[in-house]
């Protein structure tokens, strides 16, 4: 009988001292004891406000990082500008940028400045990360001048073919005539006109009784470098 008390009590402690830990240790209001002290309190308690009493609610500091690591846009991919074409206004194409295959949102990612982008010539796009992206990447592309059009194509003379066009004198140098027998225009002969006021040209030793095909654009030169229009409908003659 002593031992089956002895083992009861013994019980009894164990559950005992287990629950004092549960509520001393993970309860809502933990209560820690300090050792040295005869009294007993509860940070839970509003009947003592003793600043030397034996128990206390620990504080914790958590401190949770907030830093997002910065991307390069550098390391971004960037789609090419395709070539624009003379309109007297600023010209603003928006790149596609791309980081490891996703693609990034303007003004949300990154910034665009434009700079020389409304005269024929190269122009040039400023791309500045955001957000998470950092640092610039500048792109280029190039604006064309205006086009022309072949009006009329006649042979006056044997051998010969005389082609008029409409006058371009905004933003252009001069233009490019090219005639062929090919209608593809393969092993095209190629006339500058270095005015751009000049609107008639007439094209001297052809093969007699062949038909040739007639096209012209305007180009610019900018800092030594030539820009031009896209090629016009081509007109075709009968030379005599």
């Amino acid at each position: 009988m002593k031992n089956k008390s002895f083992i009861i009590a013994l019980v009894f402690a164990v559950v005992a001292s287990l629950c004092f830990s549960m509520v001393a240790y993970g309860g809502d209001t933990p209560i820690i004891p300090i050792p040295g002290g005869g009294g007993t309190s509860s940070t839970g308690s509003s009947s003592s406000s003793d600043s030397s009493s034996d128990w206390e609610t620990p504080t914790e500091s958590l401190s949770v990082s907030t830093t997002v690591a910065r991307i390069s846009i550098t390391k971004c991919t960037f789609s090419t500008i395709a070539a624009k074409t003379y309109t007297g206004k600023a010209i603003k194409p928006v790149p596609t940028v791309k980081y490891k295959g996703t693609k990034l949102t303007k003004d949300k990612h990154f910034t665009l400045k434009y700079s020389a982008n409304k005269k024929v010539g190269t122009a040039t796009v400023t791309v500045t990360g955001k957000g998470k992206y950092t640092g610039t990447k500048k792109l280029t592309f190039k604006i064309n001048p205006k086009g022309t059009t072949v009006t009329k194509v006649t042979s006056p003379k044997k051998k010969q073919l005389k082609v008029t066009w409409k006058k371009q004198t905004t933003q252009t140098t001069g233009y490019n005539l090219r005639y062929s027998t090919s209608s593809g225009f393969k092993n095209a002969d190629t006339v500058t006109v270095k005015s751009n006021k000049t609107t008639v040209r007439t094209i001297k030793k052809l093969k007699s009784n062949k038909k040739y095909y007639v096209s012209i654009r305007t180009y610019k030169t900018v800092n030594g470098k030539k820009y031009y229009s896209t090629w016009s409908k081509a007109k075709s003659i009968k030379v005599k």
